[in-house]
């Protein structure tokens, strides 16, 4: 059990860059799978089924029909064949398993309604003895199969060399009226999994990380120029830093590290705006481009860029990708102190939901020593790297998270905005900051932060006129997007 502390609040938080998870609401599932049939699908170790591709079947719709013989053997013995739809027409008297776009499927006369589905979505549909398995992409079509999978036969993967499945071999068919869609639009983890094609597929990977999303068959490319830090992906160094190509070879566009490009070459700039058109155009289908730089590493150290530094600080750079109002660094740091001056008092408390300062050691104590309350630091991902030593006895205290109770409402802080968080369901408050919100948000997580829960509420500065928010504020806040369903 978290103990909650009672505590009176004020709450704030500001800086820099990247992103939350992706949900979206799927069609209501439909005739849940669970009564059987008459239809044999298999006895005693023999089939008369076969699975149908199409003849210009996908790789994704070959592998998905070879998964099916697979494990339909694996639980009943009986070999199942896979065979194009050269000859064959939609009859549903027929004993065949159609996988994907085939001719079976198109004269079912199915429809797959993206809007409802989304690209991930499929369907599965029995007629007497045909059973049509297609989705709206083709990683749909793969989840339909694993979904009959799981439904006649117990299938559950666990990972690429882990799979369950029930022995069956007396197996009726079931009465397949079924629609689904996976509830997350993006689901993504770390490690070698992701570069694992079949554990990526099985597990029904969908990464913003074009580096990783093309491992899994039927992944869809939604996410063009990488999942961060795109720079590297879009000019990349074997290409454009390599002697023994000179045609292309441009060394002054990267930092001493090689980690960092110089973003203030324009020549560098208009080679990445040339490379970006040509990855759009390439992919027609992709919703979102990731513009961004490495994460604070390495920084160029050519003499343009170091006098953007000194004139700006390592900060001049959120001006520019956060679109703030400040024609510069002293401006906007000038304007946030008095604004929190003049909201927050020398005795109130104030959670500060993270990425304080970017600065040098001057800088931070520039800050402390200017700002009023009693500072408690929910630490962000650039205090993690930035935090100066001693400077964490200037705070009240300083956690990676914090549970607390104002009057009786419960609230969770963190920097990060999450989908599951301890209480989400039982009308707990997450106060967060990371990711820059603002009227029109049209910023690198506007599309995911939608899903967020009507209890939620993003604290950071550029949500809130760069001004500290009151726990009655927010209060009034969160009621109003409660009363409205979040929407």
């Amino acid at each position: 059990m978290k103990k909650f502390v009672k505590i009176l609040v004020v709450l704030f938080a500001g800086i820099f860059l990247f992103t939350a998870v992706s949900c979206k609401d799927k069609e209501e599932e439909t005739n849940l799978p669970t009564a059987e049939t008459t239809v044999t699908l298999a006895t005693g170790g023999t089939t008369e089924y076969a699975a149908v591709i199409s003849a210009e079947a996908t790789e994704a719709e070959k592998y998905a029909a070879d998964q099916l013989a697979l494990y339909f053997k694996e639980a009943t013995g009986a070999a199942l064949p896979v065979k194009t739809d050269a000859d064959l027409s939609f009859d549903k008297n027929a004993k065949v398993l159609s996988v994907g776009r085939t001719k079976i499927f198109s004269g079912s006369g199915i429809s797959l309604d993206e809007s409802a589905l989304t690209c991930d979505g499929f369907r599965i549909e029995r007629f007497d003895n045909a059973v049509v398995l297609c989705g709206v992409g083709d990683s749909g079509t793969i989840y339909a199969v694993q979904d009959f999978l799981k439904f006649q036969f117990g299938y559950e993967a666990y990972a690429a060399d882990e799979v369950y499945i029930d022995s069956v071999p007396e197996a009726k068919l079931l009465d397949f009226h079924y629609s689904d869609a996976p509830d997350f639009e993006g689901r993504d983890m770390d490690g070698d999994l992701l570069y694992n094609q079949t554990a990526a597929t099985m597990l029904r990977i969908r990464s913003w990380n074009n580096e990783s999303a093309t491992y899994a068959y039927g992944a869809s490319r939604d996410w063009l120029g990488g999942h961060c830090e795109s720079f590297l992906n879009v000019l990349p160094k074997d290409v454009y830093n390599d002697p023994a190509k000179p045609d292309t070879y441009h060394p002054e566009w990267y930092s001493q590290s090689e980690r960092q490009m110089c973003l203030t070459n324009e020549d560098l700039i208009a080679e990445f705006v040339k490379n970006m058109i040509e990855i759009i155009e390439e992919n027609p289908y992709g919703k979102y481009v990731n513009i961004s730089e490495e994460d604070m590493a390495g920084m160029c150290r050519c003499a343009t860029c170091v006098a953007e530094q000194q004139k700006y600080l390592m900060s001049g750079y959120i001006i520019r990708f956060c679109n703030r109002p400040f024609k510069d660094v002293d401006m906007m740091n000038e304007t946030i102190i008095s604004n929190w001056n003049n909201t927050v008092g020398q005795d109130d408390i104030v959670f500060h939901l993270g990425d304080f300062c970017l600065g040098g050691s001057a800088e931070w104590t520039r800050m402390l020593d200017r700002l009023n309350g009693r500072i408690y630091l929910i630490m962000g991902n650039h205090d993690l790297k930035n935090i100066r030593q001693g400077y964490i006895n200037r705070f009240e205290h300083v956690a990676m998270q914090m549970h607390i109770e104002v009057g009786k409402q419960k609230i969770y802080l963190n920097h990060y905005p999450f989908l599951c968080f301890d209480g989400g369901y039982k009308n707990v408050w997450q106060l967060f900051g990371h990711v820059h919100m603002r009227k029109n948000n049209t910023g690198i997580d506007a599309a995911r932060l939608q899903y967020l829960y009507p209890t939620q509420y993003d604290v950071g500065v550029d949500n809130n006129n760069f001004t500290p928010v009151s726990f009655e504020r927010v209060k009034r806040i969160i009621t109003k997007q409660i009363e409205k369903g979040g929407q």
